[in-house]
């Protein structure tokens, strides 16, 4: 697998409560087959502890080679326990003072294997497949105006500007025990899996989004960098982190 990531805290932003990971070719230790981005909610400088420890909590966590083989062989088994594990450590810390009362943050995260990604979602940042220059959104977004369109209280078309678009309905550390949703994408050479937070979405089209996913006449480095460029050219109103991973026709993952 090939990996790229950016994030930049925006143009409005104190701080980038988002965090993101791919996997680090210099560190042996690192998991290979793992990418994710969170986005980070609460007081100040909660958001930026609750991502942090979203993704540090993952990543510790496949250090331990048990963890890395159950991650290779049963994915999503691996996804919920660590998630559940996870979502306690940042609920838990809530809950000890004012500091970090409220602190919750999004999480998408994929294991990459090399017969699919496995993907774990919850809150609004979200997954993208990029087939045959086909682009699919594989999330479902947990909020408030996500339910609404479904519930055909409003168009799918007035949801981008909606006052509530903002309101999570999932989200770990914010209650003991958290629902995730997963998804099996079976991928071959070629293919892509892009991971982003919503300060993304705000700006550029799932079609845009598409379109410069699929440029294969760029790195996929300078296809994150130019994203995250043109969601700060059009404002950048929030925190902007993107991932991907390409699938490059390997059969082993580490």
């Amino acid at each position: 697998m090939r990996y790229a990531s950016y994030t930049h805290k925006g143009n409005i932003r104190e701080l980038n409560e988002d965090s993101l990971y791919i996997p680090d070719v210099r560190d042996e230790k690192a998991p290979a087959f793992f990418m994710a981005v969170a986005d980070g909610m609460g007081g100040h400088r909660a958001g930026e502890v609750a991502s942090a420890i979203a993704i540090k909590s993952m990543v510790n966590l496949l250090q331990d080679t048990g963890v890395r083989e159950q991650a290779q062989n049963e994915p999503f088994s691996f996804l919920e326990s660590c998630i559940a594990k996870t979502n306690q450590k940042i609920y838990m810390l809530s809950k000890t003072g004012l500091k970090f009362a409220g602190m919750g943050t999004t999480l998408t995260a994929a294991v990459c294997l090399p017969q699919a990604a496995y993907v774990a979602h919850l809150g609004d940042s979200r997954a993208y497949f990029l087939h045959a220059h086909m682009l699919t959104q594989i999330t479902r977004d947990h909020t408030m105006v996500q339910e609404m369109v479904e519930n055909g209280a409003i168009r799918p078309e007035d949801a981008p500007w909606h006052p509530y678009r903002h309101i999570i309905t999932r989200a770990l550390g914010i209650a003991k025990t958290q629902q995730i949703d997963t998804y099996q994408v079976p991928w071959e050479q070629g293919d892509r899996v892009l991971l982003c937070s919503d300060g993304l979405t705000t700006h550029l089209s799932d079609e845009e989004i598409g379109q410069m996913l699929g440029d294969e006449t760029m790195s996929l480095d300078a296809i994150c960098h130019a994203m995250v460029d043109l969601a700060l050219k059009r404002g950048g109103t929030d925190n902007v982190s993107v991932c991907i991973a390409e699938h490059d026709g390997g059969d082993a993952a580490c």
